[in-house]
């Protein structure tokens, strides 16, 4: 992977990752999900020290570490090799800005834009 295509996919992976810290449970009360969203940010960023590849989400984290528990089968949906999700987010990515004229890191920086614009407080919230 050159540097271009692992800043693209650190680029990527941060804001799906805050994406993954921000939804919340309308039956739940505000509270529990503010806590929830605290403990889940912690738990990212632990399970981010201990297994620090940069294209791996916390579930996928999980299911690494599940091959060095004795007995423990890891999860075969989060074993994706890294050209299928790349190639999966960079569909999603061409599927929310269509713009043909934009570079992918362009329309990474787009959605980043727009999510920042719509939700401000979240990712404030989010580290």
């Amino acid at each position: 992977m050159n540097e271009t295509q692992k800043l693209l996919t650190n680029k990527v992976n941060r804001l799906t990752q805050r994406l993954e810290t921000l939804k919340t449970d309308p039956s739940r009360s505000e509270i529990e999900n503010a806590r929830a969203g605290g403990q889940l940010v912690s738990l990212c960023e632990a399970l981010e020290r201990a297994v620090p590849h940069p294209t791996f989400s916390a579930e996928e984290r999980v299911e690494r570490t599940a091959r060095a528990v004795d007995g423990a089968t890891p999860n075969p949906r989060l074993m994706e090799p890294e050209i299928v999700k790349l190639e999966r987010l960079t569909a999603r990515i061409h599927e929310l800005v269509p713009d043909p004229d934009l570079s992918l890191d362009e329309k990474v920086d787009r959605l980043g834009r727009l999510f920042a614009a719509a939700f401000p407080n979240m990712l404030n919230k989010a580290g």
